[in-house]
């Protein structure tokens, strides 16, 4: 899970998934300068506005084609955008996780969305290898 690996470098996390218990991001306020995750794609432009007001960078996993949308270029969503970062192999977010830390490839293109409250210029792009990461094949 992303907070395992966050305490493992030293971070305070606060845990929450509202699948599990925990409570609506959404419709709480948080006071942190940091916001991980990795949130329903349905909700998506939510979480990021959301996450703007509050904190002061913010990662999210998001879909590739989120570019596509003239939407979110007049809503002013990427706005302080800093970096993507590209996974080099499609996730299927539909399989459960595994405690190996290994996932199944899919066919949706994600990336990693840095935003930076402080950051006026332009976004850069960057490939992160996950590959080793991947397996395919169905789930057993």
């Amino acid at each position: 899970m992303i907070s395992d690996e966050l305490s493992l470098w030293g971070f305070k996390v606060i845990e929450n998934d509202l699948f599990f218990g925990g409570i609506d991001y959404l419709t709480t306020k948080f006071d942190q300068p940091y916001v991980i995750t990795n949130p329903p794609f349905s909700k998506w432009d939510a979480f990021v506005r959301k996450s703007k007001v509050e904190a002061e960078k913010i990662m999210m996993i998001g879909r590739l084609n989120y570019f596509g949308t003239h939407s979110r270029l007049n809503s002013g969503i990427w706005t302080n955008l800093k970096s993507v970062y590209c996974f080099d192999r499609y996730v299927d977010y539909r399989t459960p996780e595994r405690t190996d830390g290994i996932f199944h490839v899919g066919a949706l293109a994600t990336a990693w969305f840095l935003w930076q409250r402080d950051f006026n210029q332009d976004a850069t792009l960057h490939f992160l290898s996950v590959q080793k990461y991947a397996k395919l094949g169905n789930i057993k």
